[in-house]
């Protein structure tokens, strides 16, 4: 609630607060034409244990953050997400390569890189390891959406849908809209 009132306090004229709309604080940038030129939506999780890409409110948030990015970049808006928890990040065991394998105890995800902090510094790389890194991030949201969406996907001739099954659908949709407009690595600069 702290992090709201201070957003509402530091509010510019042409903005507008949002708290819990499509993630808990929403900020608007309106325009001269008064329609929204920017967004920053921030997702705040108060948490006791420590997370990494593989604990459920860290995938979920980058599943939603996936559908507001398409959702607003289609509509022409500048976007800014930001992740924001009160845990501390765990170390994540890494592989040689990203994927689900099959193990005696179940499916593995594995990842070929720490994620969160390859995410996080990506800004700072070079242009060529940027684009390494990049490509080695979306290999991993790619494989959490195999693993916890995609089972979720309705069914061709499925006339009646789950609430789960329109979000597996729009983060299907957000996925191929990055793929489709080369927007990875604009996605995640974008997400702090």
């Amino acid at each position: 609630m702290l992090y709201a009132v201070h957003e509402w306090l530091s509010l510019a004229e042409n903005e507008v607060l949002v708290v819990e709309g499509r993630e808990d604080v929403d900020r608007f940038l309106i325009g001269d034409d008064g329609c929204i030129h920017e967004v920053s939506e921030t997702q705040l999780k108060d948490l006791a244990e420590a997370i990494n890409i593989r604990s459920e409110e860290v995938w979920e948030s980058i599943f939603n953050f996936l559908v507001s990015w398409h959702f607003h970049r289609s509509n022409g808006r500048e976007v800014k997400l930001l992740f924001a928890a009160t845990s501390q990040l765990l170390k994540q065991r890494t592989a040689a390569t990203t994927g689900i394998r099959q193990t005696d105890a179940g499916q593995q995800l594995d990842f070929e890189i720490e994620v969160i902090p390859v995410w996080q510094n990506l800004a700072r790389r070079e242009a060529s390891g940027q684009t390494q890194d990049v490509s080695r991030l979306t290999s991993a949201v790619r494989a959490l959406f195999t693993r916890h969406l995609s089972t979720s996907l309705p069914g061709e001739n499925e006339e009646k849908l789950t609430a789960q099954a329109r979000h597996a659908r729009a983060v299907q949709q957000a996925i191929c809209w990055l793929d489709e407009r080369n927007e990875w690595q604009r996605f995640f600069l974008a997400v702090s």
